[in-house]
């Protein structure tokens, strides 16, 4: 998952989990190099499955609008579950360590890394309208 590559407001348990299969992933392709097998790690964005629609936040109203936003723009911006499969085998027959499903992970990976601070200023407004949501329904 790409909340392998950015710790994302709200997901702390999903991110801790991606970030140590990342780090498995990276000492497994060090340590298997030498036997000729490759390790690949695949990083999908937004991709629509079944799971947008039965995502279910503790606490939060599903039916919110302001979430009903939230899951539209996701929504939106994500790729097709062939499309994302599509990517990975394509990215495995390459022999490409990190495979992206869609061209925002890459770029945001990259902005993430050579532009930290406009980065986080994204991730904390992210965070916000997440809170302002769950504001909205505490109140």
């Amino acid at each position: 998952s790409a909340a392998g590559l950015f710790g994302l407001p709200w997901h702390a348990a999903y991110n801790a989990s991606k970030f140590g299969l990342r780090g498995i992933s990276e000492a497994m392709r060090y340590d298997l190099r030498r036997h000729r097998i490759q390790v690949s790690l695949a990083c999908p964005g937004a991709v629509d499955t079944g799971l947008v629609q039965t995502l279910d936040i503790v606490g939060i109203d599903q039916s919110a609008p302001d979430l009903v936003r939230l899951k539209k723009r996701f929504q939106k911006h994500a790729v097709t579950p062939e499309k994302a499969a599509a990517a990975i085998l394509e990215g495995i027959r390459r022999d490409r360590y990190l495979i992206y499903t869609s061209p925002e992970i890459r770029v945001g990976y990259w902005f993430k890394r050579k532009f930290a601070w406009p980065f986080e200023m994204v991730i904390r407004l992210l965070g916000r309208q997440l809170d302002a949501v769950a504001g909205k329904q505490n109140q």
